[in-house]
């Protein structure tokens, strides 16, 4: 199996692909959105990182395919309508907010319909933009990362606490700052100590998402009490989500860095894609940490909001329990679809997945293509094993139109010599010979 290739959208997707009404993409518009996000990179002119942040965008209507590029491709083959190029995505490609290869050349990738918050819109292009630069950062995530103890609830209190102490320490000065940030590092250490190993998966999500977030945040704000007042933003939209397996990399990243930033350290010139930003913070503020992390989080939990925080984790652990096992009941007790996966690409939210431990993680909202075709799975979840090598889905309602399977809030379209064939009381994904 090739490595497969995971796309993750950036604050939200929806999954309406053979779901919605066309709508038309506004080319003037989209040419306008370009201009914004050309004016934040020139403004830069590489300082940040060094390098141009600029790149080829496509920005693409997740329901027609029609797109509008800020460029040609690499054989000049798109139509010019005013200022931007324009064709038709292939169906066998996967539109998100990420990055993608494409007619030759490699893409900052956007999906339309996009936010009328001038704000909230320009961020999603910088957010897009640096993983486009990422690669020539030494930056790219390459080994991946599953951050599945980060919805175990103990998990979860520490890194709310985490947060509280690093939004104090954005807000201090002097020892009240050096008391805040060594609060973080004793949340952040015993979190790791109580996961070993998973030091590794979350620094390389922190470097993915949390760096792609902070050079929006930079770039798109500037003044210091301004990225401070969005951080409060950011930190208020992360902290409800149901999941923070591949959500909450968004926030702790962009806080470390922007701490960082203002503590003048030169932070950034060694990074790789496994560093730790907790690293270079302890490093600067001279902090040695407690050898007994437990005594020390239980001394200095209250201080920023444990009790709160434990009663909403306590009733989340317990509706979250319920949701486990119907789903579990969905895929192994009841029919189902399995499907193998070859090359997949994957399109999803990161932000309400369900883990099922040894099984794998539920996706709700999903897109995968392989070699056998395209998978969108509208609501009603798609479990993934842990080597994502296998897709199940609910074979409640499956309905077979040549080529196109239908099921319980998913649509399964089929290349060429592929079938769907009986195992049992379940279904299979099978090569015809």
């Amino acid at each position: 199996m090739k490595k497969i290739i995971i796309v993750i959208i950036y604050i939200a997707f929806t999954a309406q692909f053979c779901f919605s009404q066309n709508r038309s993409i506004p080319f003037d518009t989209i040419g306008q959105y370009f201009n914004e996000a050309k004016k934040i990179c020139d403004k830069d002119n590489g300082k940040l990182w060094g390098k141009p942040l600029w790149s080829p965008i496509i920005v693409i209507d997740k329901n027609t395919r029609v797109f509008a590029a800020n460029e040609n491709d690499s054989i000049g083959s798109l139509k010019k309508v005013n200022d931007v190029y324009t064709g038709i995505f292939p169906e066998n490609k996967i539109i998100s907010n990420s990055t993608v290869e494409f007619d030759g050349k490699f893409w900052t990738m956007v999906s339309y319909p996009i936010s009328n918050d001038p704000l909230e819109r320009k961020m999603l292009f910088i957010h897009e933009m640096f993983h486009h630069l990422q690669k020539h950062l030494n930056l790219e995530t390459k080994g991946g990362y599953d951050n599945k103890h980060m919805d175990k609830n103990i998990a979860r209190v520490l890194i709310k606490l985490e947060w509280n102490a690093l939004v104090e320490a954005l807000n201090s000065k002097g020892d009240k700052q050096i008391s805040a940030i060594t609060d973080v590092l004793i949340f952040r250490n015993y979190r790791r100590q109580i996961f070993p190993g998973a030091d590794t998966n979350e620094n390389r999500f922190e470097m993915q998402e949390g760096l792609a977030d902070y050079t929006a945040i930079k770039l798109c704000l500037n003044e210091k009490n301004s990225i401070i007042k969005e951080i409060a933003v950011k930190k208020k939209y992360s902290w409800y989500k149901e999941s923070y397996v591949r959500s909450f990399g968004y926030f702790s990243g962009a806080c470390y860095a922007v701490l960082l930033d203002f503590s003048g350290e030169n932070w950034k010139k060694d990074l790789n894609e496994n560093s730790d930003l907790g690293e270079p913070l302890k490093q600067h503020f001279k902090i040695k940490l407690p050898e007994n992390l437990k005594r020390e989080y239980d001394l200095i939990k209250n201080k920023y909001g444990f009790d709160s925080i434990s009663v909403f984790e306590n009733k989340r652990e317990q509706r979250m329990k319920k949701v486990a096992d119907d789903y579990r009941e969905e895929f192994t007790v009841k029919p189902h679809l399995v499907i193998k996966l070859f090359n997949g690409h994957f399109g999803f939210s990161p932000s309400n997945l369900v883990s099922l431990d040894s099984l794998g993680t539920v996706y709700p909202f999903i897109v995968i293509t392989d070699d056998w075709g395209i998978l969108n799975v509208n609501s009603n979840g798609c479990l993934l094993s842990e080597d994502w090598r296998t897709a199940i889905i609910s074979s409640e309602d499956l309905k077979i139109n040549g080529n196109m399977i239908t099921g319980k809030d998913w649509v399964l379209k089929l290349n060429d010599k592929w079938k769907i064939e009986t195992q049992g009381t379940n279904y299979i994904l099978v090569k015809s010979e």
